[in-house]
Formats: structure tokens, sequence, C-alpha cells
């Protein structure tokens, strides 16, 4: 709801556009955040301050002149729109202790024979995690997760928003998307998903979990942090490509682009060399060598094949 029925702003009294969903609502016209439900303190928004329109449109064309393919084209590439918004993530540390015990198989020579064999292994854990969670309960957006990693990479620097004055707000203002949990769910989620990170990372490392067990603390400077991203949105004879930029730093972390012909050339040449190396591997009197080059010949064929039926490229962490 906005409007005389609706919220109005606390510090300017401008109407707010309301959801029923909504817990902040940012100010589009002074940006102070107004509580409207749920469990959060004001003073634990920070905002990342984020570069103009004009510097995410220079980077894209700085972009364009380093990358190969882009150069060749970049007479026939046509900007038609660059969007911005905030991204809302509770980003805090969560202190995890545990124990797990795993598996692997490993290769063993013994004289002339090679055997494998089921190792166990077994350890302790107790550090600190740094656990980024969206704010908004459905994230779909192309490049957030590159962003998020960029962000956590660079850790640059945040402002309380609500320190911020009408000013200043007026020069780094874009859209903010609606933040959708509140403090205590995302405290539950994050002590979740520390453990899950855990699990997930001796899972990559080992064939097999036998046993894990995980206690997540309470999570230490929890702060809804907000993310500036910016997206370039371009045509290239007649289709859409984007690029996506962290506002902070103007970095881009993920982009489609069109398939060029030299690309599309060196792909054709990889799946017509695939089932070469695969033949040349029969010429081997060795089963792992004849096993490695139809491996290698499979994927090369069928991943130069795939990437010459698509239309575009997509290039990711920047």
């Amino acid at each position: 709801m906005s409007g005389e029925a609706g919220f109005r702003c606390e510090r300017c009294g401008a109407p707010l556009d309301v959801s029923p969903e909504t817990i902040i609502a940012i100010c589009p016209y002074c940006g102070y955040p107004n509580h409207i439900s749920g469990t959060i303190d004001v003073g634990d928004i920070w905002i990342i301050p984020s570069k103009t329109q004009a510097e995410i449109l220079r980077a894209f064309q700085d972009r364009v002149r380093r990358d190969i393919d882009m150069r060749m084209i970049a007479k026939d590439l046509e900007i038609f729109d660059v969007e911005g918004y905030y991204a809302p993530y509770w980003v805090g540390r969560i202190p995890v202790k545990g124990y797990v015990e795993y598996y692997r198989w490993e290769t063993e020579t013994r004289g002339k024979q090679t055997v494998r064999r089921k190792k166990h292994y077994r350890g302790h854990f107790d550090k600190t995690l740094v656990v980024p969670l969206s704010a908004r309960r459905q994230v779909a957006e192309f490049g957030v997760k590159e962003a998020v990693k960029h962000f956590l990479s660079t850790e640059p620097k945040a402002r309380r928003l609500a320190d911020l004055s009408r000013e200043e707000w007026e020069k780094i203002k874009i859209t903010i998307l609606n933040t959708e949990l509140d403090r205590s769910e995302a405290e539950k989620i994050v002590r979740e998903d520390a453990c899950d990170h855990m699990r997930n990372y001796y899972a990559s490392t080992a064939d097999g979990i036998e046993f894990f067990n995980c206690d997540s603390g309470e999570p230490e400077q929890l702060r809804l942090i907000l993310l500036p991203l910016w997206t370039v949105y371009y045509k290239y004879k007649n289709a859409v490509y984007r690029v996506v930029f962290t506002g902070w730093d103007a970095r881009d972390v993920a982009a489609t682009e069109p398939v060029t012909l030299i690309r599309k050339a060196a792909y054709l040449a990889g799946a017509a060399a695939g089932p070469f190396i695969a033949a040349a591997g029969f010429m081997s009197h060795s089963v792992n060598t004849i096993i490695g080059a139809l491996i290698v010949g499979v994927i090369l064929s069928y991943g130069s094949a795939q990437a010459l039926l698509r239309g575009a490229r997509v290039e990711r962490g920047g």
C-alpha cells in the first residue's frame, strides 16, 4: 500500500510503496530506511556507495576494448538500457565446530599391480565463516552469485544507511530491492548455511561422508548490507546481451556475448578434432591411454558442438 492511507517516511513524510512482505521500506526521496515489520534495527542496515551510471558505461566500453571478440564488432554494438539496483544481503560471521568421518578411494602401486583401497579419515573443525544470505526469498538475477563472491573477496567499505543525508542519497540513489527476511529469520538460516558449507567442503574433497556433526554458534556482526549492481543491456544483430557490473568498483562479474565468426570456426575445429583424438588413442597399446583419449575426444567434441549451437556465450567471474 502507499499514499495518504498507507505508510509515510518517518524522516520526510513522503509516501512509501509497501507490499505485504515488506520489512524495510526505503524512502525514494530521502533514502531513509523505514521499519515496517519484523525484527530489524535500522542501525543494522549498511549501504555500499555506488558508482554513477556514466562510470558504469565507461567500464563497459573498457570491457569492449580489452575483449578480442567484442573489439571486432564494437561498431555494431548498441547500448539500449542500463539498470542499477541494490540487492539486500545479510552478512555475518558464524562460528562452527564439529566432527567428520569420511573416506577416499586411493590408488596404490605394489610391484606390477595397481590396487584401489578405501581409506578412512576423521577430523575435528573449529572455525569462523563469513556467510552471505540474500534478504529476498527468491534470487534468480543473473550475475548476483558472482557479485557476492567478489564482495567477500574485496570487502568494500560500507556506510550506515541511516547516517546518509538527503544530499548524499541523491548522489548514489538507485532502486533498492525489497527486504523480505528479517533478522530472526536470517540468524536461523545463516547458522544452517554455515554447517551446510562445512559439509559441502568435505564432500568436495572426499568420495563419501560416513559421519558428520556440526554445531553453529550465534552470528557475530550480522548486518543487512545493500550491494549495488548494474546491468548494461546491448544489442548485436537483433539479439540482446548483457554485462553485470559491481557498483562499488565497476568490476564485470558476468556477461553474455555474441559468438563471432572466428569463435564459431574455433568451436567447429574443436568438434572435428574430438574424433581424431579418440581414434589416435586406439593406436596405443595402453588401456589407460585409450580410455583417456576417448574421454578427451568426447568431451572436446560435445563441448564444442554445444557451444557452436548456442547463439551466445556466457562469461563469469570478471
